[in-house]
């Protein structure tokens, strides 16, 4: 969900410098995000809660879904 989160000023200045199609940059960029932690969905208020009083900035980026067993992701 790129809604949910801000891209870090440097990468917004990688791309611009790049001229890569955001869909490509984001595939070979990790884009900032860092550390993703994975939580069953009835845990998410409490760990986003838990690392925030840790002075963690965390956000809820997005969803394990079922998808197409043909997309491999390396």
């Amino acid at each position: 969900k790129l809604d949910t989160w801000q891209l870090p000023e440097c990468f917004t200045w990688l791309k611009q410098q790049t001229h890569l199609p955001f869909n490509e940059f984001q595939r070979v960029f990790n884009c900032g995000i860092g550390m993703v932690c994975c939580v069953a969905a009835e845990n998410t208020a409490a760990t986003l809660s838990l690392l925030q009083e840790h002075g963690e900035h965390a956000w809820h980026i997005g969803n394990v879904t079922t998808g197409n067993q043909d997309v491999v992701f390396v």
